[in-house]
């Protein structure tokens, strides 16, 4: 919340309010991701409730910063922001406390333990992360010879692979994701590039979140007008208005010869002010 607070103070949206939140999220010291994940490599056969709830709770503070609600399609936060899944930020840790461990001293404790459980085949964290790098399909992390900056560089790559796999996954038959069998992975232009205010329309813009009747079908605020464009003659949706047909909207349509992202989000604010404008003139 203290996060959302910084952003939104017009000074950190000047340079870009949701870059920000990113840096403040994961990448600044004692930030939220660090002390979430604290001690996360020893985390030997972790619930998948534990991975649940950390994951709802990164979707939430991203929802928070784009002041979105619980039905924004899930695949679509993480993908826009190139952001990775909480499970494969803990795989990182245990990879990485593994490769320490490998080369502290032999008298002390750690080391000890974990040529024991190497030599005896135990279950633990030796067999954790034999596991996880057969998953991630790189080299193990109990043979390696590389540098522990080198090896997490090649982890991270592997996990971002990993993170792509899901995302397009959980992306399938979802009508709002439809776009993510298209693009390429990682973090959009947008949101490094675009204030605060922008990035929240061109996202709700690129993912049936703006607020139209027919993205909101359970919406009572609707209701009063049976979620119907105000040419009554279809449901407000956004097919129909990008149509060009609709004869309150129509001719807003006609000056823009494309719908790429930008044009999306402009075209969407034109008709929505239209929409209120009518709105007023009824009442």
């Amino acid at each position: 919340m203290e996060i959302a607070q910084i952003v939104n103070d017009w000074r950190s949206q000047v340079v870009g309010g949701m870059e920000s939140a990113i840096l403040l999220w994961e990448a600044c010291c004692h930030c939220c991701v660090s002390s979430l994940l604290h001690g996360a490599g020893t985390w030997v056969e972790m619930p998948a409730q534990t991975e649940k709830r950390l994951n709802s709770l990164q979707q939430w503070f991203i929802r928070l910063i784009l002041q979105v609600g619980p039905g924004a399609p899930l695949a679509s936060l993480l993908w826009d922001l190139g952001m990775l899944d909480m499970g494969l930020r803990i795989w990182l840790e245990k990879l990485m406390l593994v490769l320490h461990t490998r080369r502290l001293g032999e008298e002390t404790l750690a080391r000890r333990v974990y040529e024991e459980q190497k030599v005896n085949n135990w279950p633990g964290l030796v067999e954790e992360t034999e596991a996880i790098c057969r998953d991630l399909s790189i080299e193990s992390v109990h043979v390696t010879e590389l540098s522990s900056r080198a090896y997490r560089a090649q982890v991270l790559k592997a996990c971002h692979i990993k993170n792509e796999e899901r995302l397009r996954a959980q992306a399938e038959g979802k009508t709002k994701c439809e776009r993510l069998a298209s693009e390429i992975y990682g973090k959009k232009d947008y949101i490094s590039n675009s204030q605060l205010p922008y990035v929240r329309q061109m996202y709700k813009s690129r993912y049936k979140m703006t607020a139209f009747a027919g993205n909101y079908s359970k919406d009572r605020r609707f209701a009063r007008n049976d979620w119907l464009c105000k040419c009554r003659e279809a449901r407000e949706d956004e097919a129909h208005l990008i149509s060009g047909n609709c004869e309150v909207y129509g001719e807003i349509r006609q000056k823009y010869d494309k719908m790429d992202d930008k044009n999306l989000v402009d075209f969407f604010n034109d008709v929505l002010r239209r929409r209120d404008e009518l709105d007023i003139e009824e009442r």
